[in-house]
């Protein structure tokens, strides 16, 4: 899913709190590479966790429950328009929805690391910071 102009003016933000989801992307691209390594159901242990967040863990057990990914986008865009977030509480969102979809289309680590990046308008991998 392709977010509209709109929400992304929604989720506006300064750098500050965009930098502050890079720990999100380091994140997404661990459950990646947990997925592509030891398969999707090895994710079953992460979702346990104390402390994830309610809409990741949402996501994840959808992944592995086998939703179609159009259940998936319904279920998870439904959830971002209804919580009427604004800025980086949004954006957060934003980059979750598209590291959940990543992990379930089987997406490489370093091609999650890219999409997710470009939500937060900078780059974030070992390149920026060389």
């Amino acid at each position: 899913m392709v977010f509209d102009y709109e929400v992304f003016e929604r989720a506006r933000c300064g750098e500050k709190e965009r930098r502050s989801l890079e720990s999100l992307v380091d994140l997404f691209c661990a459950l990646s590479e947990k997925a592509r390594r030891e398969g999707l159901l090895a994710l079953e242990e992460d979702i346990g966790e104390k402390g994830l967040d309610p809409f990741l863990a949402l996501g994840l057990k959808l992944v592995l429950d086998g939703a179609t990914p159009e259940v998936l986008e319904e279920t998870l865009v439904t959830s971002i328009f209804a919580s009427g977030l604004r800025g980086k509480a949004l954006l957060a969102r934003m980059v979750a929805y598209s590291g959940i979809r990543s992990i379930s289309q089987g997406y490489s680590p370093e091609c999650t690391r890219r999409l997710l990046e470009a939500y937060l308008g900078f780059e974030t991998g070992a390149e920026a910071q060389a």
